[in-house]
């Protein structure tokens, strides 16, 4: 037992005595949608208004949801002025009630014009994810992937779907930065990320629990994600030398290989604030 990195995965998880959670991030849409990261986003809607990205990426200091808010206000007067957007203002023009609301309802419909890719190996990974049995998947992607593949877990979005929420023990999906299924919901902006903290603290602190009592898959994301190191970092302020050494065992960051790299269970270092966490890094040549 524990030869390889599966079993060692497989031992490692099995020791927590609890289902594991999934934290999945941007980097399985890519995988299975071909959908595009932040600065393809980003790169697309820039092109839609009259400034280069340049521009934006200039103005915001190469800030990411201060270059969205800067596209966001380009972007309103457009929305309301240009025939192209016809269709979007028959559906949405009601419910606008901030300036960022017209690239909330693009963006969503450019979401979800993207498609799981045709490809035996995806087609193979996808059906293996939907018969995962985990305590609950919590993602910042605003797709539907995953609802779509966990067809029997109840899906919240965001903290109002949770308050006052009949929730069960286990079999849930929350989607913490928003769906396309609400475009407002989306956390883009510079406003929405510097309010996302205050503004949610029931959902922060069921999130917080979660990765106390269980192990936490992460697949999708780099080591450097700074919403997830927010939320680590809010997490270790609460807790003592010896409980940040438990969760060094709990965390699990997963990846593909690089070129010529072997698969492996093997520990890695993460800068969280003022602390360095050994967390588990597994590698492997697909996530099947």
């Amino acid at each position: 037992m524990g030869t390889t990195p599966v079993t060692q995965l497989q031992e490692a998880l099995e020791h927590a005595e609890a289902l594991p959670v999934l934290f999945v991030g941007s980097g399985l849409s890519r995988r299975y949608l071909g959908s595009p990261d932040w600065d393809g986003l980003l790169d697309y809607f820039a092109s839609l208004t009259p400034r280069p990205m340049s521009y934006y990426r200039g103005r915001a200091g190469n800030d990411r949801p201060r270059i969205a808010s800067l596209i966001a206000d380009e972007f309103y007067d457009l929305w309301f002025r240009e025939p192209v957007y016809n269709d979007s203002r028959a559906l949405f023009e009601p419910e606008v009630e901030q300036v960022a609301d017209p690239l909330k309802f693009e963006i969503a419909q450019y979401i979800s014009s993207h498609d799981v890719i045709s490809d035996l190996g995806i087609a193979a990974e996808l059906d293996a994810l939907g018969h995962v049995h985990a305590h609950a998947v919590i993602t910042t992607n605003w797709d539907t992937m995953l609802e779509t593949q966990f067809k029997d877990l109840e899906v919240f979005v965001g903290q109002q779907d949770v308050l006052f929420a009949t929730t069960q023990a286990v079999g849930e999906i929350y989607k913490i930065h928003g769906s396309i299924t609400d475009p407002k919901s989306l956390i883009v902006t510079s406003e929405d990320y510097s309010q996302y903290w205050d503004r949610n603290p029931y959902l922060i602190a069921k999130l917080l629990t979660m990765l106390v009592e269980h192990p936490v898959l992460f697949i999708g994301y780099g080591l450097g994600d700074a919403h997830i190191n927010k939320m680590l970092e809010n997490l270790i302020a609460c807790l003592t030398a010896e409980q940040i050494e438990v969760l060094n065992d709990r965390l699990v960051f997963v990846r593909r290989a690089h070129l010529g790299e072997d698969s492996a269970l093997q520990r890695g270092s993460m800068t969280v604030g003022a602390h360095t966490l050994t967390i588990r890094e597994y590698v492997c040549e697909d996530f099947l």
